[in-house]
């Protein structure tokens, strides 16, 4: 049976990738980690890729775009477009230049900075620099986790394995709503508005056991209306 292995109540104000990880713990407490987590987009980034791998977790949902303003233009010069030798610390962009002129933010990741001059006289600029200076481009620290991720999502297998299962976690939350209107808090504190998610999140589980066990499985979904030709 499909079983709920976590639930519980978030504050509106706590991100995604926040929750992911109190999320991660608790079922590492029970010894329920899955191998494969379907997740949206609000969940995904480098830190959370990389944190998921390490406990032996395959994070696998939609990687955030590329946001920068270079990003926006049609043929803009990206970031996954330079070529980085991390190791001998030297960033080479499409034009053929190169720069060691590298610093490390406060976050751990590398920023590397092309001369000014060398810029102003390439005949890429105008899709490659939005101010007067060099192009400047940084990589976090968990750069090389996200790229995977973006190239990941590219492939067929991907969307299909995307496709297959992450509409069963979508008609879960449904069911919780439409159901248990498991949205809208009946009591005043989030301990106790916490405690009723688990007792709803038990009593669903319960119910899916019995109709197991009766030999009630879950329906297929339907992919077309069923009509006769």
């Amino acid at each position: 049976p499909h079983l709920i292995t976590d639930i519980a109540i978030s504050s509106s104000v706590e991100s995604d990738q926040q929750a992911l990880g109190e999320i991660q713990s608790r079922q590492a407490e029970r010894d329920v980690l899955p191998g494969e987590r379907m997740v949206d987009q609000g969940y995904v980034s480098g830190a959370t890729l990389e944190a998921s791998a390490e406990i032996g977790e395959d994070l696998v949902g939609p990687a955030p775009g590329d946001n920068s303003p270079q990003a926006q233009l049609p043929d803009g010069i990206t970031l996954d477009q330079f070529k980085v030798d991390m190791e001998q610390g030297v960033a080479t962009c499409p034009g053929g230049q190169s720069t060691a002129n590298r610093s490390r933010p406060a976050d751990g990741g590398m920023q590397f900075k092309f001369d000014q001059d060398i810029c102003a006289a390439c005949p890429l600029r105008a899709r490659c620099c939005m101010g007067q200076g060099g192009r400047t481009i940084t990589l976090g620290p968990h750069h090389a986790a996200l790229q995977a991720a973006r190239a990941r999502q590219q492939t067929e297998d991907f969307k299909k394995r995307y496709r297959q299962h992450r509409g069963g976690v979508e008609g879960c939350l449904s069911g919780l709503v439409r159901g248990q209107g498991i949205r809208v808090n009946r009591y005043i504190g989030r301990a106790k508005n916490n405690l009723r998610a688990l007792f709803v999140g038990v009593a669903v589980n319960l119910r899916r056991a019995a109709r197991w066990l009766a030999g009630i499985r879950p329906q297929v979904r339907r992919t077309g209306l069923g009509l006769a030709a």
